[in-house]
């Protein structure tokens, strides 16, 4: 639809509703500045000739947002920063499947040595890790599907609020989901994009509904329908689906809609330096915020036990002890020790790494529930192959049958519970 807007020569300039808010040139060398979608309503409409067909409602639809694509190509007329992080995305998840070859959710050591989010490192000083992270993704579906929905918001993003914005926006969204998911789950492993995505889906959000005056209502439907459903399925999964990063998407979002209204300015063209200025300013207030959002999270950070760590030191116990205990038996069944040597090299050798994941493992306190049946069972293992493995030296050492009998027992228990600690591995795992 075109409307008439008056000069003062007595001209009138032709103007369609994705200029609301501009300037225009008149024929006398004036210039008219175009008022808001609802001004432009009241003004006069073009007359069709007699012999046209009125455009159906689909027909306009399309002219209307051709014409504001036009528009806002104007206004940023080179989207690169958005693409830029995809092919980055893409290039890291390569060298990383070249590296470690396969990457999903088990990944976790190749997720850490690349820059994962996880609160005991950064405690130690890899702060880094909060921007690194939102490069990383636990496989090829957790990065498409990232991808597939940055690629549908974040160009048009970009044209709204300029190259520097956007990618002012995408960084302080990206840190602050790690932050919201690192103030959540200090000890727990995370990476990925959602959280910055989150962001530019809520910036851009709030960069449509402030402009739905100068914004053809086809158009600002069709642009605002897809933040608002991706937006509504993160937050709803938040109720059904477990093993999501539901703190970093909120996170992230918060951020998103607040640099959304710091970053948005009126879809018209303006001078380079201006466009400029304001991304400047508003990465450094929230730089600055995000310094001070920091400071909880790092008071909670520096208190979170590293279970991974201590998995891992568990993990080694465990094997020596097994490897050393066969080695030693064979010795003994070679003839190469008699059995009061195997013994002892048993209680020193063995039994004292038993013993020592036994205490370890006793000392963890505030587990969190999603692995505290999986601690409980390894807790009752440790001390199980720890009675087993004293009962045997007893055994050897006096001739006591009855010993015998019980360590046996003893190691049938701790058999039963090696099966259940798998079965609690496989509930992880899902």
């Amino acid at each position: 639809m075109t409307f008439l807007l008056p000069c003062e020569c007595g001209c009138c300039v032709p103007v369609t509703a994705v200029m609301a808010g501009m300037t225009l040139p008149c024929k006398c060398g004036r210039t008219v500045s175009v008022p808001s979608l609802l001004e432009l309503r009241q003004l006069p409409v073009e007359e069709s000739p007699p012999d046209a067909v009125d455009p159906s409602p689909q027909q306009t639809a399309a002219v209307e947002l051709r014409e504001f694509y036009q528009h806002l190509r104007q206004v940023t007329p080179r989207v690169w920063v958005a693409p830029a992080v995809i092919v980055v995305n893409f290039l890291v998840f390569a060298a990383m499947t070249v590296q470690h070859g396969n990457i999903d959710d088990g990944s976790v050591e190749a997720m850490l040595l690349w820059g994962a989010n996880y609160g005991p490192l950064e405690s130690q000083g890899e702060w880094w890790r909060l921007i690194t992270s939102a490069f990383l993704h636990f496989g090829l579906v957790h990065l498409l599907m990232n991808m597939a929905c940055l690629l549908g918001s974040g160009p048009v993003t970009e044209r709204f609020l300029g190259n520097a914005g956007f990618a002012v926006l995408y960084f302080l969204a990206a840190v602050g989901g790690s932050l919201a998911s690192l103030g959540w789950s200090p000890n727990v492993v995370s990476a990925g994009a959602s959280g910055a995505i989150c962001g530019v889906n809520g910036a851009l959000i709030v960069i449509l509904l402030r402009s739905r005056n100068t914004i053809p209502p086809a158009v600002y439907q069709f642009l605002l329908r897809g933040p608002v459903l991706l937006l509504g399925f993160v937050l709803l999964a938040a109720f059904f689906v477990k093993r999501v990063d539901h703190a970093g998407h909120i996170g992230g979002l918060v951020v998103g809609l607040l640099a959304g209204v710091a970053l948005y300015r009126p879809a018209a063209t303006g001078p380079v330096q201006s466009r400029i200025r304001r991304p400047v300013v508003v990465l450094l207030v929230g730089f600055m915020a995000l310094a001070v959002a920091f400071l909880p999270v790092r008071a909670r950070v520096s208190e979170a036990p590293d279970w991974i760590m201590g998995f891992a030191q568990l993990e080694r116990l465990e094997s020596e002890a097994i490897a050393i205990h066969n080695a030693e038996y064979g010795r003994v069944k070679r003839g190469d020790i008699t059995e009061l040597q195997f013994a002892a090299s048993i209680e020193r050798d063995v039994l004292s790494r038993w013993q020592k994941a036994s205490t370890q493992i006793g000392g963890w306190a505030n587990v969190p529930d999603q692995i505290k049946s999986l601690v409980d069972k390894l807790r009752e293992y440790y001390q199980a192959m720890e009675k087993s493995c004293e009962l045997m030296v007893r055994a050897i050492r006096v001739g006591d049958d009855q010993a015998v009998r019980q360590s046996d027992a003893w190691r049938k228990k701790a058999d039963r519970l090696a099966d259940e600690l798998a079965v609690e591995m496989k509930k992880l795992e899902k």
